[in-house]
């Protein structure tokens, strides 16, 4: 059996659900979260915040010549929608690496 995080833990004693259906949500967020972010339709957690992917990339004259190679970097980009997390320090990571607290 696995051993359950301090969040799943935390939840579980904050809510009605047992131990196994905070791991269940949580792990079902981990894998919707990242197809939406790459159908580039942005994730709203109501009162958490949402994630966004920004992509950055070199100019081309037409939108159809817009290619794989022309891709300079991709974020994914944090807003905090709610005074809790508010004076929390962000970095903008890329999604090829976790984001982070700043320090």
């Amino acid at each position: 059996m696995e051993c359950a995080a301090r969040e799943e833990k935390e939840i579980e004693g904050r809510s009605a659900l047992s131990l196994g259906d905070v791991q269940s949500v949580l792990s079902n967020l981990v894998e919707i979260l990242p197809l939406f972010l790459k159908l580039g339709q942005p994730v709203n957690l109501e009162e958490f915040g949402s994630f966004r992917v920004s992509v950055s990339n070199e100019g081309t004259d037409k939108p159809e010549d817009l290619k794989a190679r022309h891709i300079k970097g991709v974020k994914l980009l944090f807003f905090p929608s709610n005074d809790r997390l508010e004076g929390i320090p962000f970095e903008l990571e890329s999604l090829d690496t976790a984001a982070t607290p700043a320090r």
